[in-house]
């Protein structure tokens, strides 16, 4: 650092804290609004559109997967297609869930039964919301770190 006056470092350090609590305050204003948020089915695991839960695609469900690939007849190359597609969106769903490490138990129309690690927990969607859930230290996915810029 080169030497400067009292008044430049002042103001020099001034814009270092300034920028340091602007950035904590939008930290706390986006963590502030996920603590808020409804909870929804697919914030535990991949869903559909219409929070129907989704499992994951096998490709011996799409084509024969004990042929080689210079083998395929036309069906096979269409459930490949079939099978990539329907792999795309479970990826997709999948990026959208913020609590990794859930299951699903058991589902009674909105009520449903999560399980994770030994805690079991029931909740009514459109009653709770994600601040709820804190006691129970579920740890958050990627996509919730990322989406919080934490």
């Amino acid at each position: 650092m080169k030497l400067i006056s009292m008044t430049d470092y002042v103001i020099q350090e001034m814009n270092k804290l300034e920028k340091s609590i602007e950035s904590t305050c939008h930290s706390i204003d986006l963590y502030s609004k996920f603590l808020i948020k409804p909870l929804n089915i697919g914030m535990f695991v991949p869903c559909d559109l219409e929070g129907n839960i989704l499992e994951e695609p096998k490709p011996e469900n799409y084509f024969d997967i004990n042929k080689t690939s210079d083998k395929f007849n036309e069906d096979d190359k269409n459930g490949l297609n079939y099978y990539s597609s329907a792999l795309n969106y479970y990826d997709n769903a999948k990026e959208k869930v913020l609590f990794s490490g859930c299951e699903i138990e058991k589902r009674w129309n909105n009520i449903h039964v999560l399980k994770h690690g030994n805690t079991v927990f029931f909740s009514n969607w459109p009653k709770t919301s994600i601040e709820q859930i804190v006691k129970h230290r579920i740890d958050l996915t990627e996509s919730a770190i990322k989406q919080l810029s934490l």
